[in-house]
């Protein structure tokens, strides 16, 4: 009885781990219909490939080190560095997290500027403390597009949200997406202060950036973004393939003349395709638009500022990130989109049922 119970467990929790999610039920649902009216078998094609989030080792910018005995002889208390450099040195600063570390430089490399500024403004500078702080100076200025770059893209945070084998994104309008976006948003706005080293203040913000941090470790729609596109251009490549198979084989309609299938691949049309395939893809691409325009704009001025991408995050951000790259997953999911549209329009128009106004609809069932 025991091993019964076992058995039966076990095979549940298989099933469980190889259910769909509602998105690909519904597209699969979708792709089914068209098989059953075309008369073609369905025989899914494999989704397009996505590669890895390169390693950590294969992202982190380096940075050169303050040589020691700089710091020590420094005047930290006019520099009001003291406590900085304290929970620096401290046991927890010792392992802070990328994030942490960011907001540590950026802290610093505002404060450093502002105690230079300041002593070069003085009656009389002294000379010795003025190249010390120059020093100083010049290594984080350095250092600071990488010490953001690293910030952002070496965080285990953001690095969840490149992780394959997320769910895509849900059917219903997902509102989780959109605090994930602000958080990207927020990140783009660390970007620029890479870019313009020389000119920004200490933005306010970074006082409270874990919590930023914390909702993409959740959230992680990045990763479901990723997943949503690929799974519908592997959907929209496979639908569009048992429609131009069947136009090559014969024809839908004879002399424009609607037939009873052609009402049933009518109804299809309407109420699975622009009833439901069309709605979910609006979703996912306004989404998906937006988080690689975002991820984008940061690799553009991180490369503007200086930044040399390592081969392997060169590759990822075409394949992956670049929306006008003919080798990205956007392109391909635009290039399926636009090769399931003009297979409808090829149907459509061969049974002279070009969508026109709602009155054309057929209630057939498929």
């Amino acid at each position: 009885m025991i091993r019964s119970l076992t058995v039966l467990i076990l095979c549940l929790l298989c099933l469980s781990g190889c259910e769909r999610n509602p998105p690909e039920d519904m597209l699969e649902n979708y792709t089914s219909r068209l098989s059953r009216v075309l008369e073609i078998q369905h025989d899914l094609q494999p989704a397009p490939d996505i590669p890895l989030f390169p390693l950590r080792r294969d992202r982190i910018m380096p940075t050169q080190e303050i040589r020691e005995g700089l710091i020590d002889v420094l005047n930290l208390k006019q520099c009001h560095l003291i406590q900085l450099i304290a929970e620096r040195n401290s046991s927890l600063g010792k392992v802070y997290s990328a994030s942490k570390k960011m907001v540590y430089e950026l802290k610093f490399y505002a404060a450093i500027r502002r105690c230079l500024e300041t002593v070069k403004q003085q009656d009389t500078p002294d000379p010795d403390l003025v190249k010390q702080l120059n020093d100083i100076y010049q290594i984080k200025n350095q250092n600071l597009s990488a010490e953001i770059w690293n910030g952002i893209y070496t965080s285990s945070e953001v690095e969840s949200n490149f992780s394959i084998g997320e769910q895509p994104i849900s059917l219903e309008a997902d509102g989780s997406n959109s605090s994930m976006l602000n958080a990207y948003a927020t990140l783009a706005t660390l970007s620029d202060l890479a870019l313009n080293r020389n000119t920004w203040e200490q933005p306010d913000f970074i006082q409270d950036i874990e919590p930023l941090y914390e909702k993409l470790h959740r959230n992680r729609s990045g990763a479901r973004i990723v997943a949503s596109l690929v799974l519908i251009t592997q959907y929209l490549d496979q639908a569009s393939t048992l429609i131009e198979q069947r136009l090559k084989l014969k024809p839908v309609c004879f002399n424009g003349k609607i037939s009873q299938k052609a009402k049933i691949l009518q109804n299809v049309f309407y109420k699975y395709y622009a009833g439901e395939v069309q709605p979910y893809m609006a979703n996912v691409h306004k989404h998906a638009q937006t988080w690689l325009d975002l991820n984008a704009k940061m690799f553009t001025n991180f490369t503007m500022s200086g930044i040399k991408l390592p081969p392997k995050v060169a590759a990822y951000h075409q394949r992956v990130i670049q929306r006008n790259s003919e080798q990205s997953l956007w392109s391909e999911y635009e290039t399926a989109r636009a090769r399931h549209i003009e297979a409808w329009q090829s149907v459509l128009k061969q049974c002279s049922m070009m969508p026109s106004n709602n009155s054309d609809r057929t209630q057939a069932e498929a």
